[in-house]
């Protein structure tokens, strides 16, 4: 492995076990006094000098109308800390001392943990932000495996926990011993001379029918130690890029052209746009050599308003037809899918796309959430596909946009449900976050009165077709 290659991968390691839990509330946050019997409204960010069982005070027993629909929780932030204390740490950890500007004073917390109103812990609600490990680890060792140990430390700290607990509602003695379990494992950062307590207890009332929000560390963790342990090629393509004798510049190349540029390389597929704004040489020149091309990664640069979105439609566009291909190969929509187990072991059979169609598949990504956002609900829009012929060079073409996407208006009225405009059809969706997930999943699946839902709406579709064949 390049000396490059390695020291990539344990930056990206090192800044994904960076992230620290934050306490998500602030002096100002408020419950309303609905939500206790005194008729008093509440801090929800609590601070005591001592120790002190919220859920026996009076001041925080739940009122009787809050509670037939939900219950009050309270979470405990232990050893908590400025985020600047963490950069700190890590300077004295690698000796450098460098100054520090505009420092991060974001609340973060050691550990965190949920008790219901008797005060007992929710276990499964415990968690620890994996850089309180990795912190620890890497002043003893700075190669430490920082997943590996944080697991044996997590896996060591919850099986004190639950001996302090004895499935017991906590007092003082266990929280204490809790503390100190944890301080055998993990790092402890304070930063007391900032004003800030060491511990906090945050109120937060929870409905019947919701689930308090969970702590998780990063997801790529454990890819990103894969990847240091056996690097693929396209890794390693991305990392080290290609070498500058390797490099083919294409402006006045008239063999790469000829080559990209022959109608056998055109896509299937275009994004409906208008004729007149239809792709530049250039634009047709990439979107023909990543359609058509072997790379497994391909990059496009340029500054804003340059066409890069424009150029990536028509790859979309590609790759729903080249799916839709696959898909009118099959006799019965069941074909699309193989019976497979996850892991051998397991009882029940689950049901995965076929790599011929889920090859296919689209994710956009990117580090700015709601550049991906804004993407993912405008594709769908429907001044995307029809315009007013009057007002455009072609209107033969856009009335024949126009004709088409009216082919597809029940499933746009799905589409206009998930993003609250007009919309053409259903070609895109905001997924990522567990709740974006579940609001998709919602809109996608509900019936009532007024909603067929889209698995029943893709049921008479099929029905239709299967007695149109007939």
């Amino acid at each position: 492995m390049s000396q490059l290659l390695n020291d990539t991968l344990s930056a990206w390691l090192l800044i994904e076990s960076l992230s620290p839990g934050e306490v998500n509330f602030t002096a100002e946050d408020i419950l309303s006094a609905e939500h206790f019997k005194n008729g008093a409204k509440q801090a929800q960010l609590q601070s005591f000098d001592e120790y002190f069982e919220i859920w026996n005070s009076e001041r925080f027993i739940i009122s009787e109308e809050k509670s037939e629909t939900g219950e009050l929780i309270f979470k405990f932030y232990r050893h908590c800390f400025r985020y600047n204390e963490i950069n700190l740490k890590i300077q004295d950890i690698f000796d450098d001392y460098s100054d520090i500007h505009n420092p991060n004073g974001t609340h973060c917390y050691g550990y965190t943990f949920n008790t219901d109103k008797h005060g007992k812990v929710i276990v499964d609600s415990i968690h620890i932000p994996m850089i309180m490990s990795a912190l620890k680890e890497i002043e003893k060792n700075k190669n430490a495996n920082i997943e590996e140990k944080f697991n044996d430390s997590v896996e060591k700290f919850f099986q004190k926990v639950k001996e302090i607990l004895a499935d017991e509602p906590i007092n003082e003695f266990k929280l204490k011993k809790m503390d100190k379990a944890y301080d055998e494992y993990f790092s402890v950062l304070n930063s007391k001379k900032d004003g800030l307590f060491g511990h906090y207890v945050a109120i937060e009332y929870v409905k019947d029918s919701d689930l308090p929000q969970p702590e998780f560390n990063s997801f790529f963790i454990s890819d990103i130690e894969k990847a240091r342990k056996s690097p693929n090629q396209t890794l390693i393509d991305y990392i080290e890029g290609v070498e500058e004798s390797q490099r083919i510049e294409v402006d006045e190349n008239k063999e790469m052209f000829d080559k990209f540029l022959h109608p056998s390389r055109l896509p299937d597929g275009r994004w409906p746009s208008q004729t007149e704004f239809r792709l530049s040489l250039m634009q047709q020149l990439a979107v023909n050599q990543i359609t058509s091309g072997n790379e497994r990664i391909s990059s496009v640069n340029g500054p804003p308003g340059t066409g890069k979105t424009t150029l990536l439609k028509d790859i979309f566009a590609h790759l729903v037809v080249e799916r839709g291909k696959e898909l009118a190969k099959l006799n019965n929509p069941k074909d699309a899918f193989v019976k497979t187990k996850i892991h051998e072991t397991d009882d029940k059979y689950v049901y995965l796309l076929k790599e011929s169609i889920a090859k296919y598949k689209m994710v956009v990504a990117s580090s700015n959430n709601g550049a991906v956002e804004n993407i993912s609900k405008d594709l769908p829009k429907i001044e995307e596909i029809i315009r007013n012929p009057e007002k455009c060079k072609f209107p033969k073409y856009e009335q024949n946009y126009a004709n088409l996407a009216h082919e597809l208006k029940d499933f746009a009225e799905i589409a206009e449900d998930l993003i609250g405009e007009s919309a053409w059809g259903l070609f895109s969706g905001v997924f990522g976050k567990s709740t974006n997930i579940n609001q998709v999943l919602s809109h996608m699946l509900k019936q009532d009165a007024n909603d067929i839902g889209f698995a029943k709406l893709l049921q008479n579709e099929n029905n239709r077709m299967s007695r149109v064949n007939e």
